[in-house]
């Protein structure tokens, strides 16, 4: 994916139509979209660099889904993943 003419490789970029269960999401036109960034560390999103680099991502992916709930969160080495607001 480029954004203003510069490559970002989003580790993981995942799409939900709904929720599996027929119940919308309240992203009817688009579904979920959600940007997954894998850090080894405890907690990447105390790291300012690491924080702007995921909202960049989510920032980009809303532009090419218009109408479309992005989220994004990072995953950790241990598993835990942090959804940013």
């Amino acid at each position: 994916m480029t954004d203003c003419g510069e490559v970002l490789r989003i580790d993981r970029l995942v799409h939900l139509r709904d929720a599996g269960d027929g119940v919308s999401d309240g992203a009817a036109v688009g579904g979920v979209w959600w940007v997954l960034d894998y850090k080894m560390s405890q907690s990447p999103q105390e790291l300012d660099e690491h924080r702007q680099q995921l909202l960049r991502y989510r920032q980009a992916v809303s532009r090419l889904q218009p109408g479309a709930l992005v989220k994004a969160a990072f995953i950790t080495g241990r598993g835990a993943v942090i959804e940013l607001p």
